[in-house]
């Protein structure tokens, strides 16, 4: 992987995947799951790239693109553990090249390539993804009984 541009004090340096991903460690909160997943849109004028996270990656892209009335290349990445704190480390890797909110001016290609192997080192395991479905079905048994209980109905 070629490592992103980034400003750092008046120069500029090259942020090798590895300081992406030691940035990542450093603003994970170990406290916290936050999976999700990350997205890259190209904008149609292929200028400037969007990044993202959301639990819902497909649902997200295809709201921006009735916002901004089309995109270019999308990307979408695998499950992440901490999907907060990658995308917060991307952001700031990319700080220097931020045109207006999420969107940066630099290229999809060289972002996804560094996405990519950021992500497969914060990747979610398939225990991962069983324990966060069977803790969804936990609270929503006890929110389903709770209802019940409320309208005095037992089970």
């Amino acid at each position: 992987m070629k490592g992103l541009m980034i400003t750092e004090g008046a120069g500029i340096k090259r942020m090798t995947s590895m300081e992406i991903s030691d940035l990542v460690e450093k603003l994970h909160d170990k406290g916290k799951k936050r999976a999700g997943y990350l997205y890259l849109i190209e904008s149609l004028c292929k200028k400037r790239i969007k990044t993202g996270r959301s639990v819902r990656p497909s649902q997200r892209v295809a709201e921006i693109t009735t916002i901004v009335g089309g995109v270019g290349r999308v990307f979408i990445s695998g499950l992440v553990l901490d999907a907060v704190a990658v995308e917060s480390a991307f952001h700031k890797a990319l700080a220097a090249k931020r045109t207006t909110g999420e969107w940066f001016s630099c290229g999809f290609t060289d972002v996804v390539e560094e996405v990519q192997g950021v992500c497969q080192r914060f990747a979610a395991t398939q225990q991962d993804i069983e324990e966060k479905r069977l803790h969804r079905e936990a609270v929503a048994d006890r929110a389903f009984r709770g209802i019940l209980k409320h309208f005095g109905v037992t089970v």
